[in-house]
Parts: C-alpha cells; sequence; structure tokens
C-alpha cells in the first residue's frame, strides 16, 4: 500500500456524537403519513395495473387466450408496474414542486439556514481506478476551492483512494496531488493513498478506509471519480447528519453534466428536465428509507462500519462472489440496523457526468 506523506494518525480518535437536545428543529427530518403516502402510491399503481392487465388480456382474449398469449400479459403486467409506479412518483413529485412544499414535511419549501458553525469532522472520499488523473484533481480542487469560500473548511479532509492498477497513471496520481497540496496549500488537508490489490473493488478501497481512518472522522462524503459539489452542498449536508442524529446516509440528487456528446447531452438534458421532479417524488414516498446510489452522499462512519459489512455470496459470479452493486445493499443493511436513509431534493450543488456513448453506459 501507498500512502502519502502527512497522513492523519490511524483510527486515533473516536468520533464525536450530537445530543438531540442540541439539534436544530428547523432542520428536522421529519414528516407525517409515511403509510398514508405509500398506501396512495401504490394503491394507485396497484389499480393503474390492474386495469391496465385487464383491458390488454380482454383485447388478446377475443377468442381464447393461449400460452404465449398469457406470457405476453404476464410481461406486459410487470412492465406497466414500473411504468406505473414511475408516473405516480412523477405525478406527486409534480404537485410538491408547483406548491413549493417541501417532499419531506410538506410544508413550504425553504433554504437550509445554519445555525452556527459545524461541530463534526467530515471526509470527503473519492475512489479512482485507472481514472484520468487530470479530470479527478480538476473536480477535487473546484470542490475544494467552493468549500474554502463556505468558511468551513477546517471541519473537512479530502481523501484520493486510488486501486489504480497502471503504473504510469499511478504516478500521474501522486503528481497531480503533489501540485494540488502545492497550489492550495492543502499540506495536512488532501491526501492520496494507494492500495497494492484491490480487493473487492470501490467497496474493498472504502471498507480498508474505514478500518484504517474512519475513526477519525463523524461522516464521510463519498465522492466518484467524476463527481463535483459545492461547498454550500457538503456543508448543509454535514449539517443536516449533525442535527439528524439517527441519520445514517443522505443522498444529494446529482445533476449530471460536463459531456459533449450527442447521447449524453440527450440525458443531461433529460434529467435536468424531470430529474427533480422524480427526487421530489421519491423523496416523499421512501421518506427515511430512501436509496444511497453510492456517491454524491454523506454518510455516518460510526453506522457504516457497524452495519454496512458485505457478505461474500456462494457460488461462482455473478451470482456469486464479491457483491458489485453494493450501494443498494448497504442502504438496505444501514435501513435494517435502524439508521434513516433520506433523499433531499434541495441539495443542490452536486454533479457527475454520464458515460458519453451507449456502449460505456451499458457497462456501466
Amino acid at each position: 500500500m501507498t500512502e502519502a506523506a502527512n497522513t492523519p494518525a490511524k483510527g486515533t480518535a473516536p468520533a464525536d456524537g450530537f445530543d438531540d437536545a442540541f439539534c436544530d428543529p428547523t432542520v428536522k427530518l421529519r414528516g407525517p403519513g409515511v403509510g398514508a403516502r405509500r398506501f396512495f402510491l401504490f394503491g394507485a399503481s396497484i389499480a393503474a395495473t390492474a386495469y391496465a392487465a385487464w383491458l390488454m388480456t380482454d383485447v388478446l382474449a377475443a377468442d381464447q387466450l393461449t400460452i404465449m398469449e398469457m406470457v405476453v400479459v404476464a410481461f406486459f403486467t410487470i412492465n406497466f408496474a414500473w411504468i406505473s409506479l414511475s408516473f405516480f412518483t412523477g405525478i406527486v413529485g409534480l404537485v410538491l414542486r408547483g406548491l413549493k412544499l417541501d417532499a419531506i414535511t410538506l410544508k413550504r419549501l425553504k433554504p437550509i439556514v445554519r445555525k452556527g458553525r459545524l461541530r463534526s469532522k467530515n471526509v470527503v472520499v473519492i475512489p479512482v481506478y485507472n481514472e484520468d488523473p487530470n479530470r479527478v484533481f480538476a473536480g477535487l480542487r473546484a470542490s475544494y476551492e467552493s468549500l474554502a469560500a463556505t468558511g468551513e473548511l477546517d471541519a473537512f479532509h479530502f481523501f484520493v483512494l486510488s486501486d489504480t492498477r497502471d503504473p504510469d497513471i499511478w504516478i500521474a496520481e501522486e503528481m497531480a496531488w503533489a501540485k494540488a497540496c502545492s497550489d492550495l496549500n492543502a499540506r495536512g488537508k488532501i491526501f492520496f493513498r494507494r492500495r497494492a490489490e484491490n480487493t473487492e473493488r470501490k467497496s474493498g478501497n472504502l471498507k480498508e478506509f474505514c478500518e484504517t481512518y474512519a475513526a477519525n472522522y463523524d461522516h464521510m462524503i463519498v465522492f466518484d471519480a467524476d463527481s463535483v459539489m459545492s461547498g454550500e452542498a457538503m456543508v448543509n449536508m454535514a449539517y443536516l447528519m449533525e442535527n439528524n442524529p439517527d441519520a445514517g446516509i443522505i443522498q444529494s440528487p446529482p445533476q449530471p453534466t460536463g459531456r459533449q456528446t450527442l447521447f449524453a447531452r440527450i440525458l443531461q438534458f433529460i434529467s435536468r428536465v424531470h430529474g427533480p421532479t422524480m427526487s421530489a417524488g421519491l423523496s416523499f414516498w421512501c421518506m427515511g428509507s430512501s436509496n444511497y446510489w453510492g456517491h454524491n452522499a454523506i454518510i455516518r462512519t460510526k453506522a457504516f462500519i457497524e452495519c454496512c459489512g458485505l457478505p461474500v455470496l456462494s457460488g461462482k459470479p455473478p451470482m456469486g462472489g464479491h457483491i458489485l452493486s453494493h450501494d443498494f445493499v448497504e442502504a438496505a443493511f444501514m435501513r435494517k440496523a435502524g439508521w434513516r436513509c433520506w433523499l433531499i431534493p434541495q441539495l443542490e450543488g452536486s454533479w457527475e457526468e454520464l458515460p458519453p456513448n451507449l456502449i460505456d453506459f451499458a457497462i456501466r
């Protein structure tokens, strides 16, 4: 393992707890009627799906349903159920945004107003694997400089966690790290770490970081190699975690940006138009059981270490071995242990990049 100089001590400082009595009540993540919300969404989706399936069956059963027609109806019903749930989620999100209501509290939507400075210790972790170092550190610089402008830089460290196998890229990563530290006067703030073996891929990279350093921090913000976040977004996420002691994960809705191909620009446009609406709808009915998308989210390190160890499945890949879609599973483990997972639609200033073409998109 390669670790750059001046890395912090390994796990010497236990994470701080935050007494609920000192929490800011204006940013409490609470809302009424979670059961009623889900009953409405799923009830409407099931009713629409049942009606559509009945219509399809009626059309195909002019004489008598064959086995093939039954198969068609079955696949149609499954597909329509998914579309129906997304449709009603979008309708709810559209209403919430039109009325300017908070998807969680159902009160008038208000910006997050922080009362005091951050008390927590936070780390931004950026796992990379054979990525373009110039792109990675350009995003890091933008996020770092934006964070510095908030006046809360002292509450954060940055870690680039390299799993790179190509020695030329690895050397370029270390050079880019050294240059960023020099240009930003950030020695002791930005760290670089490379594993000798990339066991368990990204989830293993984060696991080893947590085992070594996470006890120094209350929360970690997970980036992808192409992630960028504004300083305000990162500080607001940390503030929400401080003031919601039962929150294990808070997910921001990242907006895709930065690509110039026709394929990517179409997806960027679509996401910009309907993404906030769908995020509001999802937050409305998921509430504290929302998903984790693997990046652009803040995680309570203590909860993550205790709850989110991934098992190795029996059998051969792809059905066995190490879990690849680890983010979904980690959110489920977190929720099972009693921690809440929130999607906050109004957390703006969160971006990612999409694959530039259909082939790369399918691979991802």
